[in-house]
């Protein structure tokens, strides 16, 4: 479907290996308050970011649609599903993140060269809300999960 503007849509992709990855997103609260998180487990925060597809078979795609997109910074990650900490499948899972924005245009991340990984957690992207940019996460940007 076709994005309004000041709306934007993630899209996780990767390859056969590992089985299930999952997107998950960061999302500001109002006001500076206390913010949600969107996966697997809560779709939806605030009637604004949507996770609009699962998928635990290989390749992807997962997405997460904003309808629009408040102030403050929008964090975007990865999950390796059922992952080994110590033996994550990154280097053969070909993840990438392709973020779409009417405002902007699209850019694509790739795991292993965009952002940083932290054991099963791949820290992709923030984007402010205010201008749409994105920024490739970097340890001192973007929160580390664990």
């Amino acid at each position: 479907p076709v994005l309004a503007l000041g709306a934007a849509r993630f899209v996780l992709a990767w390859g056969k290996q590992p089985s299930d990855l999952d997107i998950h997103m960061l999302v500001p609260g109002e006001g500076g308050g206390a913010g949600c998180e969107v996966s697997w487990r809560n779709k939806d925060c605030y009637g604004e970011a949507k996770l609009d597809l699962d998928n635990t078979q290989g390749y992807g795609p997962e997405t997460i649609t904003l309808t629009k997109m408040r102030a403050g910074k929008y964090f975007i990650f990865v999950k390796e599903y059922n992952g080994n900490p110590r033996s994550p499948k990154w280097p053969v899972s070909s993840a990438s993140v392709t973020y779409y924005s009417p405002d902007i245009g699209s850019m694509v991340y790739k795991v292993e060269q965009d952002g940083f990984v932290n054991g099963i957690f791949w820290m992709v992207l923030q984007v402010d809300g205010t201008s749409k940019f994105p920024e490739a996460c970097t340890q001192s940007t973007c929160p580390a999960q664990t």
